[in-house]
């Protein structure tokens, strides 16, 4: 919560006018490693935050590594079509 509202602050004046996209993924559950409970529940709560701030917010909760990497290749492509100006926000909720 904390971080979104330092990009809140970050973000005011002339940065509300460029286009800003956000990749937000939370894992809680795991094959080989203890589930965890909050992730996906941190992730949603950012993902709403950050629309709320205007950002086009693609989601991904308990993606599977293949579902991760395809997201993560689509925000990059994204990022880069959205220009120079544009403001892109990752975040990762899970184990490191």
């Amino acid at each position: 919560r904390l971080a979104v509202l330092a990009v809140a602050v970050c973000l005011g004046g002339g940065a509300l006018a460029q286009e800003r996209l956000a990749l937000v993924i939370g894992n809680s559950a795991y094959g080989s490693v203890s589930k965890l409970d909050n992730p996906v529940r941190d992730a949603r709560l950012i993902a709403e935050t950050l629309e709320g701030l205007g950002f086009d917010v693609t989601l991904a909760a308990d993606a599977k590594q293949i579902e991760m990497k395809r997201a993560i290749a689509q925000f990059g492509r994204k990022l880069r079509s959205a220009g120079e100006d544009a403001t892109g926000l990752f975040y990762y909720a899970g184990h490191g």
